[in-house]
């Protein structure tokens, strides 16, 4: 997967792991736990990412100063200096992996991907300021970068998200929808801080610090769901834990003897003892029967979501071993668990082009997938033309392919990747001087782009011009030697 998305998930688990190995008593727990943390930190090593190195920075300065603040904590810091070692060790070891130069190729400024994140982030701020209370409105994002962006991403990917949570944030839904999200990261820092430095023990620091690393990571990548659990986690950690002298009062004397008589046995004050207590949470009855409708409804949901994924891998199986009709049945039934995936329908489509060609029902369905508001939807919906050129021949699709193209292209020429797209289109329908000229502009655009050089030497083969063939040959060549 994405050593980003891996870094944003891993790391936040560090602090949690190091309290579940220093509070076991077992020493078989100790050591599960004590390796747990070493793979964690193999991993960050391996993977490399800039915000997860960052966040692990931060995580541990903060880690270590409310540690610091506490007194009887004092002495678990020597741990995180531990920590903090094994974890330079294996990054001076294991980055190389991912960045042949280590340390100057991860915190170098100037590489052509933090100038680009740099100008995305630019760009955010430019429609924010343009629609500061409401945003573009979420899912918008890659509609709006894709007609403003400028020929200095021509040779990069598309951007559905600016790489920055808070920046994604108030993009999306606006300025007070950000502060709100904001306002509940800072209002649980403040109450697990506060926790820690009441006597609540190594959980509330722990949590804090993972809730810093995780806010601090998510500032350079893009957060998926699995990082949002993560965040859930650390949020609700605020509201588990107590120190064990209120747990004592609320369950009563009889368990505060016996509590007393063991603590007094391992040679333990009860002011000194940092093992948290879980706490029952008293809820009203209406308000916990909504929660419980609540939990109910959304495991239904995640196991309908699932059922859809499951039914759909199995349909794109499918679409890929061409059996069509497989594939039509699957995306089809996928598509009935669960409608808001437009993935579905696209490869339904496709499969039943290949499967059927121009039947009406296909032009209709053609028809309602096609959205002329949206970029990504207009590429879509032309590659599906174009598929329905190369079953039917029928010229009348590719120019409706390289129409939506072009009207894309008009709104934002500074796209190489689209440039190609239309060469490939009006090539393969016969219109190879409309592919040169579109080659043309998509090299001046991107020098470096393959897909580009291939098409290039393949014309010029085409047209008898041996010696433009070879340089474009040369170009390929050069940029892919060992393929």
């Amino acid at each position: 997967g994405n050593p980003n998305f891996s870094g944003l998930f891993i790391l936040p688990a560090l602090p949690l792991a190091l309290v579940f190995m220093i509070q076991s008593q077992n020493l078989s727990r100790k050591l599960y736990y004590g390796l747990s943390i070493i793979v964690m930190l193999w991993a960050l090593s391996v993977f490399s990412s800039r915000g997860a190195v960052l966040g692990g920075a931060v995580l541990l300065g903060v880690f270590a100063a409310v540690l610091f603040w506490q007194k009887a904590l004092r002495k678990q810091l020597i741990w995180l200096g531990l920590i903090l070692c094994i974890g330079v060790g294996f990054f001076y070891i294991f980055a190389p992996l991912a960045r042949p130069e280590g340390l100057k190729d991860t915190f170098k400024i100037a590489d052509s991907n933090i100038t680009t994140r740099y100008y995305v982030w630019d760009l955010t701020r430019r429609a924010i300021v343009e629609n500061p209370i409401v945003g573009l409105g979420f899912g918008n994002f890659y509609e709006y970068y894709q007609i403003h962006r400028e020929s200095l991403t021509a040779d990069q990917p598309s951007f559905d998200d600016p790489h920055n949570l808070f920046l994604f944030l108030t993009v999306t839904g606006g300025l007070p929808f950000a502060a709100a999200f904001t306002a509940m990261l800072f209002f649980s820092f403040w109450v697990l801080v506060f926790k820690a430095s009441s006597g609540f023990g190594l959980w509330p620091a722990a949590l804090a610090a993972g809730l810093v690393g995780w806010a601090i990571t998510a500032s350079f990548t893009p957060v998926t769901i699995p990082g949002f659990l993560i965040l859930g986690l650390l949020c609700l950690g605020q509201t588990l834990f107590t120190p064990l002298e209120n747990a004592i009062d609320e369950v009563g004397g009889d368990v505060r003897s016996q509590i007393c008589r063991r603590s007094n046995a391992k040679g333990r004050s009860l002011t000194g003892f940092t093992q948290p207590v879980l706490i029952k949470i008293k809820i009203p009855s209406l308000a916990g029967t909504l929660i419980k409708i609540l939990a109910v409804l959304m495991v239904a949901y995640s196991v309908w979501f699932m059922t859809a994924e499951f039914l759909f891998f199995h349909g794109l199986q499918a679409f890929f071993r061409k059996d069509y009709e497989s594939s039509i049945k699957f995306t089809a039934l996928a598509k009935s668990f669960y409608p808001l995936n437009p993935i579905y329908s696209l490869y339904r489509l496709g499969s039943e082009i290949q499967s059927k060609g121009d039947t009406p029902e296909v032009i209709e369905g053609l028809k309602s997938f096609y959205n002329p508001h949206s970029v990504l939807f207009k590429l879509r919906s032309a590659n599906l033309d174009f598929l329905l050129f190369l079953k039917t021949q029928n010229q009348l699709y590719a120019e409706s392919a390289i129409a939506k193209v072009k009207e894309v292209l008009a709104m934002n020429p500074n796209r190489a990747e689209l440039h190609v797209r239309l060469a490939y289109y009006a090539y393969d329908s016969g219109n190879k001087e409309q592919a040169l000229t579109s080659i043309k502009k998509a090299l001046t655009l991107n020098p470096q782009y393959f897909p580009a050089w291939l098409l290039y030497a393949k014309l010029y083969q085409e047209a008898g011009e041996a010696q433009k063939m070879l340089y474009g040959l040369e170009k390929v060549y050069k940029l892919y030697p060992n393929n």
